[in-house]
């Protein structure tokens, strides 16, 4: 999915954002809000030094989420 591919990653010292950008298309969109739940889930298992926050929609531009580096 081109969505997916276009998903951007962060990093800055303690901190990771995951930025996943919105698509045009609205059926898209919802498709990819659906997996932002798995997307989560994968983000916190593969990064466990990290707590990843849930995803938040910021305007009709993106889906953010923030990871905090588990102290």
């Amino acid at each position: 999915n081109k969505a997916i591919s276009r998903i951007i990653v962060d990093v800055r010292q303690n901190n990771i954002f995951v930025i996943v950008p919105i698509p045009k298309p609205h059926a898209t969109d919802e498709e990819l809000e659906a997996l932002l739940p798995a997307i989560h889930k994968f983000l916190s298992n593969e990064n466990l030094n990290f707590s990843f926050n849930a995803f938040q929609r910021q305007g009709n531009t993106c889906w953010v989420s923030k990871g905090n580096l588990k102290k």
